[in-house]
């Protein structure tokens, strides 16, 4: 039982730390991505940077390893470890256009360790960014 908590604590942590990053530029980013109706494993953000300037992110699923990518600049990083598997990373997006409403972007995860005794979780959470410029511009 203390091994199988132990593989839950480990992807348990992975996919919070995974969200936390994504989760950050969300909520101080503007998405890109046109609604979606929870069919697409890509999200485009522009993030506010410092001294009014921004860059694109882009986050993704490399269905090939099972990681997490941040593509920003030309180039990739894995956010997520090589110690779990993201079977699935799907992005609900809603109100992106202008509509008077939030954008509002669901994560769903569905991610499994990748040593030890098989386990698998299925997580997510919902944001809406802070930028409502363009709702306001309506």
């Amino acid at each position: 039982i203390e091994r199988r908590a132990f593989l839950a604590q480990m992807v348990q942590d992975d996919v919070l730390s995974v969200f936390g990053i994504m989760t950050k530029e969300i909520r101080v980013g503007r998405v890109t991505s046109a609604d979606s109706n929870c069919a697409v494993n890509t999200l485009a953000l522009d993030v506010s940077a410092s001294a009014g300037s921004s860059y694109s992110v882009t986050y993704a699923l490399n269905t090939t390893t099972g990681i997490v990518e941040r593509q920003t600049g030309g180039n990739t990083f894995y956010i997520s470890s090589s110690d779990v598997v993201f079977n699935s990373l799907v992005f609900c997006i809603s109100n992106s256009g202008l509509d008077n409403q939030p954008t509002r972007v669901t994560i769903l995860a569905n991610v499994s360790n990748r040593i030890g005794q098989p386990m698998t979780m299925k997580v997510q959470a919902t944001l809406t960014p802070r930028d409502i410029t363009d709702e306001l511009l309506n």
